[in-house]
């Protein structure tokens, strides 16, 4: 009884090693693709969090808080890397797509411009 224990232990360990291993690759290969620096931010507390970094050194290396290392472990616990990335996308546009090379033309074509022209 006491072996079969073990061994259920030891494949719980097993699994979780390649679950941090899975999640340590998947957080690498975001980090490699060049994110922006506030998602960069969140993907190394994470990372730093996986391989066992005590809160108070990723606070004192990445100038964060505690709670947003929290917050950080919390939202990749429950929807992994997707949920590090910035949601914002940007407002519309106020010029359509003609308007835009319309304005770009005729800036171009000035030679000399002049803050009376533009209003």
């Amino acid at each position: 009884m006491v072996v079969e224990y073990n061994t259920c232990l030891l494949n719980i360990s097993e699994k979780n090693n390649m679950c941090e291993q899975q999640h340590l690759k998947e957080l690498s290969d975001f980090i490699d693709s060049n994110p922006d620096h506030r998602e960069l931010k969140r993907a190394l507390v994470v990372r730093m969090w996986i391989e066992g970094m005590p809160c108070s050194k990723i606070q004192k290396i990445l100038n964060v808080s505690a709670t947003f290392i929290s917050q950080c472990k919390m939202k990749f616990i429950e929807n992994g890397v997707e949920e590090l990335k910035l949601k914002y996308q940007g407002s519309k546009a106020y010029l359509s797509q003609a308007q835009r090379r319309e304005i770009i033309n005729y800036l171009d074509s000035q030679v000399y411009l002049s803050l009376q022209e533009f209003r």
